[in-house]
Parts: structure tokens; sequence; C-alpha cells
């Protein structure tokens, strides 16, 4: 399912499709299962998948990846998903929530 065409949908980048939708949380498809979400230290959220995320503008991001890392420090370029910046960041500063200034 990531890559492949959905009519009416806009699309991010080729990998995570996006589409409108109203404000929550994220979404469990298999919905028979528990979802897990482990932080770890100093890192991103890892997240067993397939996921979709809902974000405050009300887009949904999906992908049908076996584990997502979700972005923890609000550094990412690809946010919300993790693309390693928290390695750039001094230790203190790596679970910073994205748009906080400390």
């Amino acid at each position: 399912m990531v890559g492949t065409r959905i009519p009416g949908r806009r699309r991010a980048n080729r990998q995570f499709p996006r589409r409108r939708a109203g404000y929550g949380a994220i979404v469990n498809q298999r919905r028979d299962t528990a979802q897990q979400v482990r932080i770890t230290p100093d890192g991103p959220a890892l997240i067993d998948g397939p996921v979709e995320i809902v974000l405050p503008d009300g887009e949904i991001v999906s992908s049908d990846r076996f584990t997502v890392a979700l972005c923890l420090c609000g550094c990412s370029a690809t946010y919300p998903w993790c693309d390693t910046s928290h390695r750039r960041l001094p230790a203190g500063r790596r679970h910073r929530p994205r748009g906080r200034q400390s």
C-alpha cells in the first residue's frame, strides 16, 4: 500500500500518502490486536505498524511498514517520521516537543 496511488489523496512524498480527516490519535488498522509503542531513550517512538497518524491539522499520514519511527525531538525534516536528527542534539534536548522552545 505504501507508494500506491489512491484517488482523492494528496501525498507529501512517495512513501507516505496523506488524507484529510478530523483530529485524533494513532489509528490501528488491525483493530483486533493491541498496538505496541516503544519510547527509546534519547530517540524516536517505535510503533508496530501498519499505522495511520492524525496530525493536528487534520491530515492522516499512513504507513504499512512493520515498524514505524516517530520523531519526538521535533527536528526531523520528514516529521512526523524520524530521520535521526535527534543524534545531532545535546542529550538533554532530545525529547523536546515540536514547536516548543526551551
